[in-house]
């Protein structure tokens, strides 16, 4: 009986992937808050008290976006060169593993 090797999943996938939604959200978010910022359209007394997350949140951003980003782009980086690496090391192991025969 000739045993084939079942190629795994790379772990590292799962973390681009949670990663690159998070960092397209903070994007947006980063975005949205600079353009607030830069047409100098502030909400009024009345809807500010109604929104009151909303303006929390792009203060958040204001005060920590960028750092947010930085580090968005690191994890992504690392993810990347972690999924080559394991790609990389899997690879010749599953080519080495011989082929079985199909039995119908």
């Amino acid at each position: 009986m000739i045993r084939t090797l079942k190629p795994r999943r790379n772990p590292f996938y799962a973390l681009l992937f949670i990663t690159g939604v998070l960092f397209v959200l903070t994007c947006c978010t980063y975005g949205v808050m600079t353009l607030r910022d830069i047409s100098g359209a502030k909400q009024s007394a009345p809807a500010a008290a109604d929104n009151p997350g909303g303006e929390r949140l792009l203060d958040f951003f204001r005060h920590n976006g960028l750092y947010l980003l930085s580090g968005e782009l690191v994890v992504l980086a690392i993810g990347t060169f972690g999924a080559i690496w394991l790609d990389s090391i899997r690879e010749p192991r599953r080519q080495a593993a011989p082929i079985a025969p199909k039995t119908e």
